[in-house]
């Protein structure tokens, strides 16, 4: 598993665990949460059929859903976090980059050919149920030890300008 993703599946486990749920819809999930969680979970990816914006569950039809790095690849992510809710029963706990930093950090990013995450970073929704996870400089630091192209001088002096401020949050409401 990629390290980032390895460090943000295993910190959404522990949230997730924290509310003891039977079953969880990992919405754009792939089987990772699977082995972290002792409980039933439903993997909802394009590629099993399932659009995050147009769930075709009934609704409150598990007990939390979830997603780890999916909302910034939706067109429409109110659409999405709506669908998130509706086919839960008391729970969605999701983390996304989040904020104007982070759309800083997908800009810088994109200078890369190597490195291809095209994404659109949300900078304006509810951040009442947002708690900060991940800084800039974890986020490029941890990529520079993948991507050789991204360790550099840029990258460094992108990380003194913004490292500090967040990258990713994870929101978690309960309902």
């Amino acid at each position: 598993m990629h390290p980032i993703s390895a460090i943000l599946h295993r910190k959404m486990a522990k949230e997730i665990s924290k509310r003891n749920p039977k079953s969880v819809i990992d919405i754009g999930g792939v089987g990772k949460l699977k082995t972290l969680l002792k409980c039933e979970v439903t993997d909802a990816n394009k590629r099993k059929g399932h659009d995050g914006t147009n769930l075709k569950f009934p609704d409150k039809s598990f007990d939390m859903s979830v997603s780890v790095a999916t909302l910034e690849h939706v067109d429409d992510q109110q659409k999405f976090l709506d669908e998130s809710m509706r086919v839960a029963k008391f729970a969605t706990v999701q983390w996304f980059p989040y904020g104007h930093a982070a759309a800083k950090v997908e800009e810088f990013k994109r200078k890369f050919s190597t490195y291809s995450h095209p994404c659109v970073v949300p900078t304006n929704l509810d951040e009442r149920h947002m708690t900060p996870y991940g800084t800039i400089s974890e986020h490029l630091l941890l990529l520079a030890t993948i991507y050789p192209e991204i360790n550099c001088e840029a990258t460094y002096d992108f990380i003194e300008d913004y490292g500090n401020e967040y990258y990713g949050v994870i929101m978690a409401i309960d309902f």
